[in-house]
């Protein structure tokens, strides 16, 4: 019987620290993502959301069998309590693609309240060189004042990370709970489009359970 420690322990080091030695098995990588997402939100994988784990695997990796655009980031989205985020974050430090996290409504409540570092140094690059950026939960995040009107700061940033984009400068990432429809919606026909330029468009947990809603305490009597 495989042992999951050392499974995790070969593939970690695949994945984040070498270049040249393979994930050993589908199991692994697998077993790799379930267990590095155990002390936070435990993942597992079935329906539609098995083959997505081992595409990001594959992708973060800079793997020719990953089945989309590797030039491109990846935008995953579902109904909320899926996992999206916590597998997302489990890649941040991989050799081959590193990124920086922000959280859209986190972001959004700084500005509101003055502060613009995240959204000059992640949003639009203007402190140093733009970096790879998951932005988790896009769509959650309100609107802010600025100079007496109203700006949706995504818009600014969808338009800023799409010009990094279409020059190599930097690949981009989102977690959603809107679906392409409503993401045009909320950010416009142009939004979308961007977004469809330099992302990977994949839904990810469309018939599995909310993680979240699960009890893992029994029920009084």
């Amino acid at each position: 019987m495989e042992h999951i420690s050392e499974l995790v322990k070969e593939s970690k080091a695949s994945l984040f620290h070498s270049d040249e030695p393979e994930i050993p098995s589908s199991k692994a990588r697998l077993r790799l993502i379930e267990a590095m997402s155990a002390e936070t939100f435990p993942l597992n994988f079935s329906g539609d959301t098995l083959p997505v784990a081992e595409d990001l695997m594959a992708y973060f990796r800079n793997d020719p069998a990953f089945r989309g655009n590797l030039s491109k980031g990846i935008l995953l989205y579902g109904p909320p309590g899926r996992g999206k985020s916590t597998l997302m974050r489990i890649f941040m430090n991989a050799r081959l693609r590193p990124f920086r996290h922000v959280s859209c409504p986190d972001m959004a409540l700084r500005m509101f309240n003055g502060d613009m570092d995240d959204f000059l140094r992640f949003g639009i690059g203007a402190h140093a060189q733009p970096a790879s950026v998951l932005f988790d939960d896009l769509g959650a995040e309100i609107d802010v004042n600025h100079y007496g009107s109203k700006i949706s700061p995504m818009e600014q940033i969808l338009q800023t990370r799409y010009g990094l984009s279409e020059k190599g400068l930097a690949k981009t990432h989102f977690t959603t709970n809107l679906n392409p429809e409503q993401l045009a919606q909320r950010y416009g026909e142009k939004g979308l489009s961007r977004l469809q330029g330099m992302c990977n468009i994949i839904p990810y947990g469309q018939n599995s359970p909310d993680f979240r809603g699960q009890n893992p305490y029994p029920s009084k009597p």
